[in-house]
């Protein structure tokens, strides 16, 4: 196996690993940071350290975000400098009069 389809794999596990679930967090972070999932009647808690929860819940999925990110370029530039071509300088002996 090459570096170009480990990094393709790599990236593909990463998204399903890594990017999905940092998207859903994401998402909850931000209900949460806006207060729309939050419940002070009913929680014993308060409100502040709710929102500051959904706060790093939004750093932890930013993140986790940002490993396939990673992960695409690393792929990227592996294929990019795998890509190139060679010049071929063999030109042969050189005549004696030179």
């Amino acid at each position: 196996m090459n570096k170009r389809t480990l990094g393709y794999l790599l990236t593909i596990a990463s998204t399903v690993l890594c990017g999905l679930p940092g998207l859903g967090i994401f998402c909850l972070g931000t209900l949460g940071a806006l207060g729309v999932i939050l419940d002070t009647e009913t929680s014993s808690g308060d409100a502040a350290y709710a929102v500051g929860g959904a706060v790093f819940l939004l750093c932890v999925a930013v993140f986790l975000m940002l490993i396939p990110a990673a992960a695409g370029w690393w792929t990227y530039k592996a294929s990019a400098s795998g890509s190139t071509v060679a010049v071929s300088l063999d030109i042969g002996t050189l005549p004696d009069d030179f």
